[in-house]
């Protein structure tokens, strides 16, 4: 192949000599990235495509090996596709040896990661190789070609040295690799070592590089990680710097930002490619690229217009990724472009993935389920939410890393002064706001920038009484809106992209005017819904699945209808699912005593039942209205906000390793119920609450570093029934 032309990116490290495959097969590459539970149930509808040179005539016959082998769900007609850069059928002919290897890699580690996952493979051709473009019209149509036929997921089994394209490759970005809302991760190299390579270099692209990995009984995760010393990685000359990246040694695109097994000599990971005599242990970065993209197709759809290289960054420090601290590539200045090391590196990004949760657009928690703060991925903000004290008109408040808070908006409309219920819809790009108006009726009002709204829509003309719950429904990609009728009925009325509105549906049961409150829960890939009952404060629960359809149709579908909690509850409950134990976790506030107090029950399973009610320290303060708790990634931590009767705030704080710690005094005067929320734009876990006097918002912050920020006044004239 000639200098610095389109190179592969697998390396072989010789055949496997034994019946069963030799090398990392799926088991390992899953329990080592913390995505064995994702793995079992994610990627349902999630289209991966691999982009790669030269035809591979053998490709499927050959993943299906690898699969049959492991046991895999097989992948045929439906699940897997190949296409020309065009997205025809006229496919190159054969390449060089090794190109097939690197085909193959990809698609068994893409199975492996992603056994749910469709499969599209994007065959370039090679006409303007030994050109100075070096194949790049070819390739770049194919990534194309892999974007427009509905990828959202794409990895690259190719790279070339930044010095092939030079000044071009801005070009370059624009015309291929710009595909905003979706993961494109190429390879930094191949057994070089350290150097910068395209188009692992494009802002648009994750750069990800190589480490060796090694099985550690010892290590609390079971393994260990080093860089590998053929990866590459470095500043580079050509590419503006993202705005996510903040290291200080490289003013332009640093390489790279993550980093996954590759070392073809310690750590191979077994392949079936029949061109290079069947069962191969191999590596290369081609196998740590797909196995990132496979494991982004795991965490769900990327945000409408976001950039997902910046989801790990805003996770850097948060437990959800692994600090490889040692190995390296070269000697260079600063030794962090080239050395692992706490924190940030070249070799390494961020790090390796410690579960899917770090590559979502959304926090793991309730984020997807609204509440009067919500979290704008693709424009990095947060928005806040609230009845003003005059004639019921909404008001909203944007927060941004770059500007601080905005300034309150009239949002019009005639509400209620009780929560509103604020999602991000990553269907539709956008902040969706529910709330329930003198006419007990719902209204909903949109935007996609948080700056201009669609106006407030009335959703039917039932009556109400509860506090609307919106939550993203990733089973149906849709929006789901739980409501509780003036005769104490739960409904549901469900919004998808490609059918609109689906009506109320009527769901039994018999609740209070507190409403419902809605949940994923991503290891048994359902939706959990829970409300306090009409007698005695019993709790209820349910939940549903994508088994029969989405909750839109007549019936009640996969809806496994009420189950009694138990407890003595009033006002709305706090649902959570803690992935650090898989568990769903709901809050209330108890009535049964002669003081109110805060109670949890868990479940792993919530199908198969809950503890018992049980409360958080016996002598935690007397709460003025329900807690309400959020998941803390950085520190993987539960948060749970209240305020007390003499209006003075605590929280209470759980950890995998220090279990609760006793309720904390954060002073401040709140009159309101207390809305946490983690901002994965700042790393920040925010609070909100109303104060006693005029309506001010007060907002509360805990920073990455832990220092927490006092109760700071955002202004706004707020009825103190909205947080």
């Amino acid at each position: 192949m000639p200098a610095g032309g389109v190179r592969r990116a697998s390396v072989s490290g010789g055949a496997a000599a034994a019946s069963l495959p030799a090398g990392l097969g799926p088991v390992s590459l899953r329990y080592a990235y913390g995505l064995e539970d994702s793995a079992l149930t994610g990627g349902v509808g999630q289209t991966v495509a691999v982009v790669t040179e030269y035809g591979d005539s053998t490709a499927q016959s050959d993943m299906a090996a690898y699969r049959s082998e492991y046991s895999l769900p097989a992948c045929g007609s439906g699940c897997f596709s190949v296409v020309d850069e065009n997205g025809g059928t006229n496919y190159p002919p054969a390449g060089p040896a090794g190109w097939t290897l690197a085909t193959a890699q990809s698609l068994d580690v893409i199975s492996a990661v992603c056994p749910n996952c469709h499969i599209l493979l994007v065959e370039a051709g090679t006409t303007a190789n030994g050109s100075t473009t070096v194949g790049i019209t070819d390739l770049g149509a194919a990534e194309n070609t892999a974007v427009s036929l509905g990828a959202k997921f794409v990895t690259n089994t190719w790279f070339t040295p930044e010095a092939t394209f030079g000044t071009s490759e801005p070009t370059y970005d624009t015309d291929y690799f710009n595909h905003p809302g979706v993961v494109i991760t190429a390879p930094d190299g191949n057994g070089a070592g350290y150097g910068t390579y395209y188009p692992a270099a494009s802002p648009d692209v994750i750069a990800v590089g190589g480490t060796t990995l090694t099985a550690d009984s010892s290590a609390a995760r079971g393994w260990t990680e080093t860089a590998w010393s053929g990866s590459g990685s470095g500043c580079s000359p050509y590419e503006a710097k993202p705005s996510w990246q903040t290291d200080t040694g490289c003013s332009t695109r640093t390489l790279n930002d993550v980093a996954a097994v590759a070392d073809p000599t310690n750590s191979p990971v077994a392949s079936y490619d029949t061109s290079s005599g069947g069962w191969v242990e191999g590596g290369g970065t081609d196998v740590s690229s797909a196995l990132v993209a496979a494991a982004f197709a795991l965490a769900g759809t990327p945000a409408s217009g976001s950039y997902p290289a910046s989801y790990l960054y805003a996770h850097d420090g948060a437990h959800l990724v692994n600090d490889i601290t040692s190995g390296s590539n070269e000697t260079c200045t600063p030794a962090y472009l080239c050395t692992a090391g706490s924190g940030y590196d070249g070799p390494t990004g961020v790090g390796t993935i410690e579960s899917a949760t770090a590559l979502g657009a959304h926090a793991p928690d309730a984020s997807l389920t609204g509440g009067p703060a919500a979290v704008d991925p693709a424009s990095g903000s947060l928005d806040i939410f609230g009845t003003g004290l005059q004639d019921g008109t909404a008001w909203g408040d944007v927060w941004t890393a770059s500007g601080g808070w905005g300034a309150w908006q009239n949002l019009g409309g005639v509400l209620d002064p009780v929560e509103y219920s604020a999602v991000y819809d990553p269907a539709s790009g956008n902040i969706e706001v529910y709330a329930l108006a003198p006419d007990s009726h719902v209204y909903e009002d949109s935007s996609s920038s948080g700056t201009s709204w669609s106006g407030w829509k009335e959703l039917g003309s039932a009556d109400w009484e509860g506090i609307p719950s919106a939550v993203f429904n990733p089973l149906t990609n849709s929006v789901d809106v739980w409501e509780v009728a003036t005769t104490g009925t739960g409904f549901v009325d469900s919004w998808n992209p490609a059918t609109g509105w689906s009506g109320w549906k009527n769901k039994s049961g018999l609740f209070t005017s507190g409403g419902l409150t809605a949940v994923y829960d991503p290891v048994h890939s359902a939706m959990d819904v829970y409300g306090v009952g009409t007698e005695n404060g019993t709790a209820w629960g349910t939940s549903y699945t994508s088994a029969t359809g989405s909750l839109s149709g007549s019936g009640t579908g996969a809806f496994s209808g009420w189950n009694n909690l138990g407890g003595n509850l009033t006002g709305k409950l706090s649902a959570i699912y803690d992935p650090d134990t898989a568990n769903m976790e709901v809050y209330g506030q108890d009535t049964s005593a002669s003081n109110d107090y805060a109670e949890e029950i868990e479940s792993s399973n919530p199908s198969s039942g809950f503890s018992s009610w049980h409360y958080l320290y016996n002598d935690g303060p007397v709460i003025s209205a329900p807690p309400f708790a959020v998941y803390n990634p950085r520190d993987n931590s539960i948060e749970v906000w209240e305020a007390d009767v003499d209006q003075t705030s605590f929280y209470d704080s759980w950890t995998p390793s220090g279990g609760w710690t006793a309720w904390q005094n954060k002073s401040g005067l709140i009159s309101s119920g207390i809305d946490p929320v983690y901002d994965v734009n700042s790393g920040d876990l925010k609070a909100f609450g109303v104060g006693p006097s005029n309506g001010t918002v007060w907002e509360a912050s805990i920073a990455p570093s832990g220092a927490f920020s006092a109760w700071a006044n955002i202004s706004g004239i707020l009825k103190g029934g909205d947080l």
